[in-house]
């Protein structure tokens, strides 16, 4: 039986969701010799909670460990080839969109190659028997493809709005096989899968809920609980500061909108486009991230409090409360 905890949560396209797990479940065999266990996508509105094996980052860090061991220039390989995509994907980036359906499906690839090196770059600064070279290298590179993940939806989106504008945000929900087809489902469906769907084994699932799933392939869920009468929860320090201020949790990007001059913005994660709430919040508290994450970065050069890394900040507060951010301590006080 295995157990799976949440990991992250992302605001993504289907198509996105798909890159994710064609690199982690086919392409890390060609590179690591293994591929690591498949994640689960539970998707509701578009956000997904993406559920991880409890141990897939030791087991990353045994995958990185002996493939440097064995065979150190295939790392040197990746991080190389991952350098050089990170400047064909700038490039792509500020193009914005792409002109033509084929040219998209051809992305798909290109994606999934370039995240192998995403994801070997966020582990190896962490493997402390590999050489330090390769370890700063690894975290140069993580730095310079920070927004990877969300700068890269952005133009599959932008795309897919143009491929087929009669959909809207439906095209949020298209998989890849359809669009390499260009063979468009019937609206109910797309509508059935913004509503919800499941994503895991390279299969879409859209009539199961995660726990009928988790239940049928003898996997245990692991939810981080808020403990009854909590007054005070505590995460990681990205930038120092004490604030007292109201409440403003947004759990989509269609939200953002909402928060007022002053709020404490209290979400799962950042991306660059929760920038206007963050120019507008007195400080910030996320569930995930570490320090070189959105939040993190973005804190540090507005000069604001951030604590990162609560694991349950949406879950625990509601806006409205009234919190105290200490973060110096890393400590977020619940006043009332």
């Amino acid at each position: 039986m295995a157990t799976y905890t949440k990991a992250y949560t992302r605001e993504n396209t289907l198509f996105s969701i798909q890159v994710w797990e064609e690199h982690q479940g086919h392409l890390l065999e060609k590179f690591l010799d293994e591929n690591v266990p498949v994640s689960i996508f539970d998707v509701r509105g578009g956000v997904a909670s993406v559920y991880y094996h409890e141990d897939i980052f030791p087991i990353w860090r045994e995958l990185i460990l002996r493939k440097s061991k064995s065979d150190l220039p295939t790392i040197e390989r990746i991080m190389e080839a991952y350098n050089h995509q990170i400047d064909v994907l700038e490039e792509t980036w500020k193009r914005g969109q792409f002109s033509t359906r084929e040219e998209l499906v051809s992305f798909f690839s290109v994606m999934a190659l370039s995240w192998v090196g995403v994801s070997v770059t966020y582990i190896l600064p962490e493997v402390e028997e590999i050489d330090q070279r390769y370890q700063d290298m690894g975290m140069e590179l993580r730095r310079r493809s920070a927004d990877f993940l969300d700068n890269t939806d952005k133009v599959i989106y932008a795309t897919l709005r143009e491929l087929y504008p009669n959909l809207g945000d439906l095209v949020k929900y298209l998989t890849f096989e359809e669009i390499s087809a260009n063979s468009i489902p019937p609206l109910q469906v797309l509508n059935d899968r913004q509503s919800h769907y499941l994503y895991v084994g390279f299969k879409l699932y859209t009539e199961e809920s995660l726990e009928e799933l988790a239940s049928r392939n003898d996997i245990v869920i692991k939810e981080e609980e808020v403990p009854e009468g909590l007054t005070e929860l505590r995460g990681q320090t990205a930038m120092t500061g004490t604030i007292t201020g109201r409440v403003r949790v947004l759990h989509s990007k269609s939200e953002i909108g909402t928060l007022i001059e002053g709020e404490v913005l209290v979400t799962a994660m950042t991306t660059p486009d929760y920038l206007p709430a963050m120019y507008k919040a007195s400080a910030f508290i996320t569930d995930e991230g570490g320090i070189t994450c959105h939040a993190a970065i973005v804190a540090r050069e507005m000069k604001k409090p951030c604590v990162i890394g609560t694991k349950i900040a949406t879950k625990a507060l509601k806006t409205g409360d009234m919190v105290e951010v200490d973060a110096s301590s890393g400590v977020i006080r619940i006043l009332g």
